[in-house]
Protein backbone atom coordinates (compact mmCIF):
# COMPACT_ATOMS: atom_id res chain seq x y z
CA UNK A 1 0.00 0.00 0.00
CA UNK A 2 1.05 3.34 -0.83
CA UNK A 3 1.96 5.72 2.50
CA UNK A 4 2.19 9.20 1.50
CA UNK A 5 1.35 10.60 5.15
CA UNK A 6 3.27 10.90 8.48
CA UNK A 7 2.08 10.49 11.86
CA UNK A 8 4.16 11.68 14.68
CA UNK A 9 4.22 10.26 17.56
CA UNK A 10 5.54 12.46 20.74
CA UNK A 11 6.08 10.35 23.50
CA UNK A 12 5.49 10.58 27.26
CA UNK A 13 6.65 8.32 30.15
CA UNK A 14 7.61 4.99 31.23
CA UNK A 15 7.43 2.50 34.04
CA UNK A 16 9.06 -0.95 34.51
CA UNK A 17 7.05 -3.63 35.27
CA UNK A 18 6.73 -6.65 37.98
CA UNK A 19 8.31 -8.72 35.29
CA UNK A 20 11.20 -6.46 34.61
CA UNK A 21 9.43 -5.06 31.05
CA UNK A 22 8.59 -1.89 30.29
CA UNK A 23 5.46 0.08 29.54
CA UNK A 24 3.96 3.03 28.55
CA UNK A 25 2.84 5.23 31.62
CA UNK A 26 -1.15 5.15 32.06
CA UNK A 27 -3.92 6.49 33.98
CA UNK A 28 -3.44 4.04 36.72
CA UNK A 29 0.18 5.76 37.44
CA UNK A 30 1.12 9.35 38.22
CA UNK A 31 4.06 11.44 36.53
CA UNK A 32 5.26 13.73 39.74
CA UNK A 33 1.51 13.72 41.07
CA UNK A 34 -0.10 14.73 37.93
CA UNK A 35 -2.29 12.70 35.68
CA UNK A 36 -0.53 10.64 33.31
CA UNK A 37 -2.41 8.71 30.26
CA UNK A 38 0.12 8.92 27.55
CA UNK A 39 -0.89 5.01 26.78
CA UNK A 40 -4.21 6.85 24.80
CA UNK A 41 -1.26 8.52 22.62
CA UNK A 42 0.03 4.63 21.66
CA UNK A 43 -3.48 3.48 21.59
CA UNK A 44 -4.53 6.03 19.48
CA UNK A 45 -1.80 6.40 16.73
CA UNK A 46 -2.88 2.45 16.32
CA UNK A 47 -6.84 3.18 15.38
CA UNK A 48 -5.25 6.32 13.02
CA UNK A 49 -2.57 3.45 11.27
CA UNK A 50 -5.48 0.71 11.17
CA UNK A 51 -7.52 3.89 9.21
CA UNK A 52 -5.16 4.74 6.87
CA UNK A 53 -1.70 3.13 7.05
CA UNK A 54 1.38 5.27 6.56
CA UNK A 55 4.44 5.83 8.41
CA UNK A 56 4.47 6.24 12.17
CA UNK A 57 7.81 8.03 13.18
CA UNK A 58 8.12 7.26 16.89
CA UNK A 59 10.34 9.20 19.27
CA UNK A 60 11.84 9.32 22.39
CA UNK A 61 14.88 8.63 24.58
CA UNK A 62 15.58 8.36 28.28
CA UNK A 63 15.11 11.18 30.96
CA UNK A 64 17.58 10.24 33.35
CA UNK A 65 17.47 9.41 36.56
CA UNK A 66 13.41 8.50 36.08
CA UNK A 67 14.23 5.87 33.54
CA UNK A 68 17.02 3.56 34.43
CA UNK A 69 20.06 3.54 32.15
CA UNK A 70 19.94 -0.41 31.74
CA UNK A 71 16.15 -0.01 29.89
CA UNK A 72 14.87 0.54 26.92
CA UNK A 73 14.25 4.01 25.39
CA UNK A 74 10.59 5.61 25.23
CA UNK A 75 10.74 4.84 21.32
CA UNK A 76 11.77 1.23 22.07
CA UNK A 77 9.09 0.65 24.40
CA UNK A 78 6.12 2.66 22.13
CA UNK A 79 7.33 0.41 19.10
CA UNK A 80 6.76 -2.35 20.98
CA UNK A 81 3.11 -1.64 21.91
CA UNK A 82 2.12 -0.21 18.51
CA UNK A 83 3.40 -3.71 17.55
CA UNK A 84 1.07 -5.54 19.65
CA UNK A 85 -1.58 -3.34 18.68
CA UNK A 86 -1.11 -4.04 15.16
CA UNK A 87 0.72 -1.93 13.02
CA UNK A 88 3.46 -3.57 10.55
CA UNK A 89 6.67 -3.07 11.90
CA UNK A 90 7.65 -2.31 8.51
CA UNK A 91 5.75 1.49 8.86
CA UNK A 92 7.60 2.38 11.97
CA UNK A 93 10.48 4.62 12.20
CA UNK A 94 12.44 5.31 15.54
CA UNK A 95 14.58 8.08 16.97
CA UNK A 96 15.61 7.27 20.25
CA UNK A 97 17.00 10.54 21.13
CA UNK A 98 14.49 12.51 21.73
CA UNK A 99 14.49 12.74 25.70
CA UNK A 100 12.00 15.98 26.06
CA UNK A 101 8.76 17.29 24.38
CA UNK A 102 11.00 20.22 22.97
CA UNK A 103 14.31 17.82 22.20
CA UNK A 104 11.66 15.94 19.81
CA UNK A 105 10.00 19.03 18.52
CA UNK A 106 13.63 19.66 17.43
CA UNK A 107 13.63 16.41 15.76
CA UNK A 108 10.62 17.31 13.99
CA UNK A 109 11.85 20.56 12.93
CA UNK A 110 14.56 19.17 11.46
CA UNK A 111 12.44 16.69 9.55
CA UNK A 112 10.22 19.62 8.29
CA UNK A 113 13.41 21.43 7.00
CA UNK A 114 14.35 18.26 5.08
CA UNK A 115 10.90 17.90 3.42
CA UNK A 116 10.79 21.44 2.29
CA UNK A 117 14.41 21.54 0.70
CA UNK A 118 13.45 18.18 -1.58
CA UNK A 119 10.27 20.01 -1.82
CA UNK A 120 7.82 17.18 0.24
CA UNK A 121 4.63 18.81 1.28
CA UNK A 122 2.98 15.49 2.56
CA UNK A 123 1.39 16.05 6.33
CA UNK A 124 2.90 15.23 9.26
CA UNK A 125 0.75 14.63 12.21
CA UNK A 126 1.54 15.30 15.66
CA UNK A 127 -0.45 13.40 17.85
CA UNK A 128 -0.37 13.82 21.60
CA UNK A 129 -2.92 13.91 24.41
CA UNK A 130 -5.20 17.14 24.97
CA UNK A 131 -3.84 18.60 27.70
CA UNK A 132 -0.24 18.58 26.28
CA UNK A 133 -1.16 19.81 23.15
CA UNK A 134 -1.44 23.33 23.91
CA UNK A 135 2.13 23.84 25.55
CA UNK A 136 3.49 21.70 22.10
CA UNK A 137 1.93 24.68 20.19
CA UNK A 138 3.56 27.31 22.51
CA UNK A 139 6.96 25.41 22.02
CA UNK A 140 6.17 25.68 18.17
CA UNK A 141 5.63 28.85 17.50
CA UNK A 142 8.27 30.15 20.73
CA UNK A 143 10.73 28.03 20.71
CA UNK A 144 14.38 28.77 19.81
CA UNK A 145 15.43 26.43 16.88
CA UNK A 146 12.14 25.53 15.99
CA UNK A 147 11.59 28.21 12.87
CA UNK A 148 10.34 25.43 10.43
CA UNK A 149 7.29 24.88 12.95
CA UNK A 150 6.09 28.32 13.09
CA UNK A 151 3.09 28.02 10.34
CA UNK A 152 0.74 25.61 11.31
CA UNK A 153 0.65 25.16 8.07
CA UNK A 154 4.15 24.20 6.77
CA UNK A 155 2.06 20.73 6.58
CA UNK A 156 2.44 19.96 10.14
CA UNK A 157 -1.01 19.26 11.78
CA UNK A 158 -2.20 18.36 15.24
CA UNK A 159 -3.93 15.84 16.40
CA UNK A 160 -5.17 15.05 20.53
CA UNK A 161 -5.79 11.40 21.09
CA UNK A 162 -8.16 12.23 22.92
CA UNK A 163 -10.40 13.11 19.58
CA UNK A 164 -8.79 10.16 17.37
CA UNK A 165 -9.99 7.74 20.39
CA UNK A 166 -13.82 8.92 20.13
CA UNK A 167 -13.98 9.10 16.55
CA UNK A 168 -12.21 5.98 14.82
CA UNK A 169 -12.61 3.37 17.62
CA UNK A 170 -15.55 0.74 17.28
CA UNK A 171 -15.70 1.31 20.72
CA UNK A 172 -16.05 5.16 20.51
CA UNK A 173 -18.80 5.56 22.60
CA UNK A 174 -16.77 3.81 25.29
CA UNK A 175 -14.44 6.08 24.92
CA UNK A 176 -16.48 9.12 24.46
CA UNK A 177 -17.42 8.24 28.12
CA UNK A 178 -14.12 7.61 29.72
CA UNK A 179 -12.49 11.05 28.41
CA UNK A 180 -15.40 12.75 30.07
CA UNK A 181 -14.77 10.89 33.00
CA UNK A 182 -11.39 11.47 32.97
CA UNK A 183 -11.62 15.43 32.46
CA UNK A 184 -13.55 16.21 35.85
CA UNK A 185 -10.71 14.36 37.45
CA UNK A 186 -8.81 16.62 40.24
CA UNK A 187 -5.41 14.76 38.43
CA UNK A 188 -6.74 16.31 35.23
CA UNK A 189 -7.14 19.72 36.40
CA UNK A 190 -4.15 19.71 38.41
CA UNK A 191 -2.17 18.74 34.97
CA UNK A 192 -3.87 21.27 32.94
CA UNK A 193 -2.48 23.77 35.78
CA UNK A 194 0.82 22.65 35.17
CA UNK A 195 0.86 22.81 31.79
CA UNK A 196 -0.81 26.06 31.67
CA UNK A 197 2.00 27.45 33.72
CA UNK A 198 4.95 26.06 31.79
CA UNK A 199 2.54 27.72 28.31
CA UNK A 200 3.13 30.78 30.46
CA UNK A 201 6.31 30.49 30.94
CA UNK A 202 7.56 30.00 27.51
CA UNK A 203 5.67 32.75 26.39
CA UNK A 204 7.56 35.04 28.96
CA UNK A 205 10.86 33.58 28.82
CA UNK A 206 11.18 32.33 31.93
CA UNK A 207 11.07 28.44 30.32
CA UNK A 208 14.18 25.95 30.12
CA UNK A 209 14.02 24.49 27.00
CA UNK A 210 16.50 21.14 27.99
Amino acid sequence: MEKKAMIYLLTGGMKRNADGTFRTLGLEDSDRGLLCNDSWRVTAVALAWKHQPTNVLVSGGKNPPRDPEDGPTLAEVNERELIVAGVDPSSIIRDDKGNSTYRQLMFLSDLVGERIATGNSETITLVSNEWHLPRVMAMMQFAPGLENLRDLESSVTLASAESILMTLGLDKDKWISEVRRVRVLPEYSARASAEAEGIRQIITGEYRFV
